[in-house]
């Protein structure tokens, strides 16, 4: 059967939290398909970089605190161990996306580049909106790479072949991704004080969570970081550290091995009582809860094989 008539529906979830014992240190896997609206888990940090194209549709999704608006044609970049939140998704939506982990791309020469793209960014996403025939080439060239590990492991050159296909891949996508408008040149002083708060609080939320403390680092007022992020987002600065560290909280409390005692440590409260407080006022259920609510559901699927290729190269 010719993959692109093949109709499956997944999850971006799904898509990037492979199941880690099906994760080989070196591997790619392929998706596309349609969409299962009624099992996306909305907040989920995966070990595993991505690219995903918008085929049909529209989501808007927020990748490490900074949104983003993403419809047909767009192209989303995006780096591993970084948090993503889903906001809504059309009827419409579809996609098609490459994931593939640190180690993969290290084997072949790419980790310098990836990371200095990371510096210049600040932490954040690529979004390129496409023209209709660039998008098409984009396609086209996942379709091949696809192809290109659906084919028995046994044919000669194999690893080679599927190697120059994913690099041949990235090669061409690298001029989008270093120049979309994601660099902090020539932005608005205000939104590059944003983006800049944003990025530190990422990095150090467990730690410090309070405006005075990132206000200080930015060498601005707790006063003047408040406006500056209020105007931005519509949010206080207060409620994005607080978000952060929730979004951090239903993660962590999803993993099997972590108690509530062991989670409350991790993000940094001085016990387990301030954090369960912290933990209901933003979400309206005390940790235990939440936690007994939602463990059971932290199971990654695997995909079959006819939807996702890995190759452990």
């Amino acid at each position: 059967m010719n993959w692109q008539e093949e109709n499956h529906f997944s999850t971006i979830h799904d898509v990037l939290m492979v199941k880690k014992e099906n994760l080989s240190r070196d591997s790619i896997h392929f998706f596309d398909g349609g969409y299962d609206f009624s099992s996306e888990q909305k907040v989920f940090r995966p070990d595993l970089l991505v690219v995903i194209l918008v085929r049909s549709g529209s989501i808007h999704m927020r990748y490490n605190m900074c949104d983003y608006n993403m419809e047909e044609g767009n192209l989303f970049f995006g780096f591993h161990d970084m948090l993503y939140e889903v906001i809504t998704i059309s009827d419409s939506f579809t996609f098609s996306a490459i994931t593939f982990t640190l180690d993969y791309a290290e084997k072949h020469g790419l980790v310098g580049w990836l990371l200095h793209r990371n510096r210049l960014s600040g932490g954040k996403g690529a979004a390129v909106a496409f023209t209709p025939d660039k998008a098409r080439y984009f396609h086209d060239m996942m379709v091949s790479l696809q192809m290109k590990a659906r084919r028995s492991q046994q044919t000669p050159l194999y690893e080679e072949s599927l190697a120059h296909g994913f690099l041949s891949f990235i090669y061409d996508l690298f001029p989008f991704i270093f120049l979309e408008k994601n660099e902090l040149a020539g932005r608005k002083r205000s939104k590059e004080l944003t983006e800049m708060f944003l990025t530190l609080v990422s990095n150090k939320y467990k730690d410090e969570k309070t405006v005075k403390y990132y206000a200080s680092v930015l060498g601005i007022s707790a006063r003047h970081l408040s406006k500056v992020v209020k105007d931005s987002t519509g949010k206080i600065p207060h409620t994005l550290i607080a978000e952060r560290t929730i979004h951090e909280a239903k993660i962590l409390l999803t993993e099997i091995d972590a108690t509530v005692a062991v989670v409350s440590d991790q993000l940094g409260f001085a016990n387990q009582s301030l954090f369960g407080r912290f933990f209901k006022r933003y979400t309206g259920i005390e940790p235990k809860e939440y936690r007994r609510k939602n463990v059971n559901n932290n199971s990654w699927k695997k995909f079959p094989q006819e939807m996702m290729m890995q190759s452990s190269l």
